[in-house]
């Protein structure tokens, strides 16, 4: 990406400069290098690319490095023509300011979402640990249910049997025929 970001940066200006320098009618250059937008407009496209993948320093740095860019083509067009000069460093202080204003609106966008993404994220897993911790609760309540039923069926049983118990031993000498059956019962 940055190596693109770096060609997609320097085609343009080079072409712009680089057709400058070549054509010899002063109007023809002034017009057709300075007037147009299109080096503007495709010098967005790497500017919106670093602001939107990188922080606010590499925006400044990438600023600067047009300005400058700007500036080794200025000096060597003032020897050409003053007023070429003039149009240029002007331009492209504009244009560096510009591109800033965009750039730190791009970068503070992109910011916000990755604080926004953060944020979001750390809601999720705080969701996903509620909601397993409000799983293990309910098979904590199911468990602690079943073993409340266990415990109540087997202590009813229990308590049968053992009244049973009392049952057959009570009629063991007096009836063992009553105490048989009862025997037989279980």
């Amino acid at each position: 990406l940055p190596i693109a970001i770096f060609w997609a940066t320097l085609g343009p200006m080079i072409q712009m400069y680089g057709g400058f320098l070549l054509v010899g009618n002063e109007t023809i250059k002034f017009f057709t290098y300075f007037m147009t937008p299109l080096p503007f407009l495709v010098l967005f496209i790497p500017l919106v690319i670093v602001a939107w993948q990188y922080s606010h320093r590499y925006d400044f740095y990438f600023c600067t490095t047009t300005f400058l860019i700007d500036g080794i083509f200025a000096i060597q067009i003032y020897q050409t023509s003053v007023l070429a000069f003039i149009t240029l460093f002007g331009m492209s202080v504009i244009r560096t300011l510009v591109f800033l204003l965009v750039g730190n609106m791009i970068a503070n966008l992109m910011k916000v979402q990755r604080e926004q993404r953060m944020r979001i994220t750390e809601t999720y897993n705080r969701l996903a640990n509620y909601s397993l911790t409000m799983e293990q609760l309910a098979i904590s309540r199911e468990r602690n249910r079943v073993a409340r039923e266990l415990h109540d069926i087997l202590a009813h049983t229990i308590s049968g049997v053992a009244i049973e118990m009392e049952g057959i031993k009570a009629n063991i000498k007096t009836n063992p025929d009553k105490a048989s059956e009862l025997l037989d019962h279980y």
